[in-house]
């Protein structure tokens, strides 16, 4: 194995295919500096851009771009690191008809002595190694001093460890970390030692006259945060506590002991927002950090950094259970944490593209609602979405809201897709009036006006445009979301009937306000109970 000195790595956003130059440019600079052959710097360009190429045209996002020289000086490695977890097999499927450069791996095969690719934790890295004519590898300039300083601390009169004694940490060592690292290390409970079988007890409850809680463990692989918060798998955090099953999916959400990491299980549907999500954090969206996803047990699962303990809707909740007001302290974390994702996606707006077809499930609507597949309908959609051009396409969260919502970022993007600047933000508040009062509180018209307003300066600085124009136009798409998939299939569900009902006349509703101002009013919808009482 050759061993490689003079590390440089480069890390940038790559989402389109004129990203690539100056990242492959600042890697032909580095290998300059480090005295290689000009002859050689060529190819070391090509392939820099080969590989950065497919980066951004397969897995555009965060990518990092690194270049190694090895001790010899004859040998230099070239790797990107991108967020897709999806390998490449070789030229065969790399040829002339997937990059737009024509040539692909089969040209980095002809280029290099070898290549290859590694998964990671966020995705997978592509190397490649080309042979250089020999260069004098000159001395790090802080070799000499890290020496120095490695010397100056080894103490050398310290006795070796045993060498059978396992590297494991001892229960006092579990017991002092739980106590002075974890917020929450009341919940920690006692694991067993997968080196020794050994079962060590951590505290189970270090208030005083605190119960424990009852835990569920999840089937699957545990994780550790050191003191130099670095994860790792087969740790001491060994249970995971089991939170609630996902919502109109297969799968459930589980959270580790300590409260830092979540975790959900699911199917293909899962793999897919994983992918997205990585691709949104890579754009600065405010969403959590994926620290490891894969499969288990014939399922996908995905480990990321928790954001906070509850959503703004669990906190509006608490909210009307004291007084029966929504606080404006909800309102707005609600527009900071909305103005934190309009800004990432201002800075990456999308082509023009069809999307009121997915984020309106239009097709599902008319097929459960043929009697609304009129053209009066279709003539009022073509004017809303003509009004909606006027704004940039971006990617957006087809079903954003309060329980989305937490103190650091949005989460739960299942439903994703390219929508108009401002869709997904601004119905935010709107949108608890198409649920019927069902959620336990109302948002009153002032509240939503000041958060549309706060929404605008954001909107005004970034486009020159206060999106809240497009307020009722973004409504009216709800109207169809919400409308979708309500009818039901057993005629004994009565409720379930009165429920499709009562989304069909807030359709009616808000095609009528719309049409006459191109607004829509959501402070005069009914509530279900309301609706329920006048229609029995």
């Amino acid at each position: 194995m050759i061993a490689f000195t003079h590390a440089r790595r480069i890390s940038f956003i790559g989402t389109r295919r004129d990203h690539v130059p100056p990242a492959r440019d600042a890697i032909v600079r580095v290998a300059r500096s480090w005295g290689i052959d000009p002859t050689s710097l060529g190819d070391i360009a090509l392939v820099a851009d080969e590989l950065l190429a497919n980066a951004v045209i397969h897995a555009p996002g965060r990518l990092l771009v690194g270049i190694h020289l090895s001790l010899d000086g004859d040998r230099v490695v070239i790797e990107v690191y991108d967020p897709s977890r999806r390998m490449p097999t070789g030229a065969a499927n790399f040829g002339n008809d997937e990059l737009t450069t024509g040539r692909g791996m089969l040209l980095i095969e002809g280029l290099s002595e070898t290549w290859g690719t590694e998964p990671t934790t966020h995705g997978k890295k592509v190397w490649a190694e080309l042979a250089v004519p020999a260069v004098a590898v000159p001395e790090h300039p802080r070799s000499a001093r890290r020496a120095a300083l490695i010397a100056s601390l080894v103490r050398t009169d310290r006795p070796r460890p045993r060498p059978h004694a396992p590297a494991w940490p001892s229960a006092r060592a579990y017991r002092w970390f739980s106590q002075h690292r974890s917020p929450r290390a009341h919940r920690l409970r006692p694991y067993r030692c997968r080196h020794t079988g050994r079962a060590v007890t951590g505290p189970v409850a270090l208030s005083p006259g605190r119960p424990a809680q009852p835990q569920v463990t999840c089937p699957t692989q545990p994780y550790l945060l050191h003191p130099n918060s670095a994860l790792r798998k087969d740790g001491w955090m060994s249970d995971w506590e089991f939170v609630k099953n996902r919502t109109a999916t297969e799968g459930a959400v589980w959270k580790s002991a300590d409260g830092l990491l979540y975790k959900r299980t699911g199917g293909e549907d899962l793999r897919a927002e994983t992918e997205f999500q990585q691709l949104a954090a890579g754009l600065g969206y405010p969403v959590p950090e994926i620290v490891d996803s894969g499969s288990e047990d014939g399922r996908y699962f995905v480990v990321e950094r928790a954001i906070g303990d509850t959503s703004l809707h669990e906190e509006v909740l608490a909210d009307a259970g004291r007084d029966g007001q929504v606080s404006s302290q909800v309102i707005s974390t609600a527009a900071a944490v909305a103005s934190k994702l309009l800004q990432a996606q201002a800075r990456h707006p999308l082509p023009a593209t069809p999307w009121f077809e997915k984020a309106a499930f239009a097709a599902e609507v008319f097929e459960e609602n043929p009697d609304f597949d009129t053209p009066r309908v279709r003539e009022v959609v073509k004017h809303a979405l003509d009004r909606l051009a006027r704004l940039p396409m971006v990617h957006g969260h087809l079903d954003y809201g309060l329980p989305n919502v937490l103190q650091a970022g949005v989460i739960d993007w299942q439903h994703h897709g390219s929508v108009p600047f401002g869709y997904d933000v601004y119905p935010a508040l709107d949108i608890v009036a198409f649920k019927g009062g069902g959620k336990g509180y109302s948002i009153t018209p002032e509240q939503r006006a000041a958060y549309a307003s706060a929404l605008d300066e954001t909107t005004a600085s970034l486009i020159g445009q206060r999106v809240s124009e497009h307020l009722g136009d973004f409504l009216l798409v709800k109207c169809f979301f919400f409308l979708a998939l309500m009818r039901p299939t057993d005629p004994a569900r009565h409720d379930k009937h009165i429920k499709w009902q009562y989304r069909r006349t807030l359709f009616t509703m808000g095609l009528d306000q719309y049409e006459s101002g191109n607004t829509i009013d959501t402070g005069t919808f009914p509530t279900l109970e309301r609706f329920t009482a006048e229609h029995r």
